[in-house]
């Protein structure tokens, strides 16, 4: 895979909440830019990315989804900023033959204890492999 470069964030100090279990939302300072994540439970792997070098980190699970964030389980909190690459195991079977990965690319922009929250940058789905896998 190519660099990747964490694009400064669209406006300056946004307010990001992790909303609590089932709400399916995430609230922002301007609320015509609020963005409903979908709640969607699937194994992830994730990994810390700096430049060309990725490192594992850990093993969860995705709690919500949406086409700018992912909300997921994790076992420790991670810093505000820090660049992971996330392999959410999808359920669609390429060719009935092949597991699929959604891969994402990202930063952190919010973290709790047990959960964090993604920004997305990229995304791409991706054919699994034995050492591709998302935590299956």
């Amino acid at each position: 895979m190519g660099t990747f470069r964490k694009p400064r964030p669209a406006i300056k100090g946004a307010l990001y909440t992790v909303p609590s279990e089932g709400t399916g939302s995430t609230t922002r300072d301007d609320p015509r830019r609020e963005k409903r994540r979908f709640p969607i439970q699937r194994d992830v792997s994730y990994y810390h990315l700096k430049g060309d070098v990725t490192s594992p980190v850990g093993v969860g699970k995705t709690l919500e989804m949406s086409s700018h964030e992912v909300r997921f389980t994790a076992h420790h909190a991670l810093r505000p900023g820090q660049t992971l690459r996330l392999l959410v195991a999808w359920p669609a079977v390429l060719d009935n033959l092949c597991k699929m990965n959604l891969e994402i690319c990202g930063w952190v922009v919010a973290s709790q204890p047990g959960t964090v929250v993604i920004r997305i940058a990229r995304y791409e789905f991706r054919t699994r492999t034995a050492t591709m896998t998302a935590a299956t």
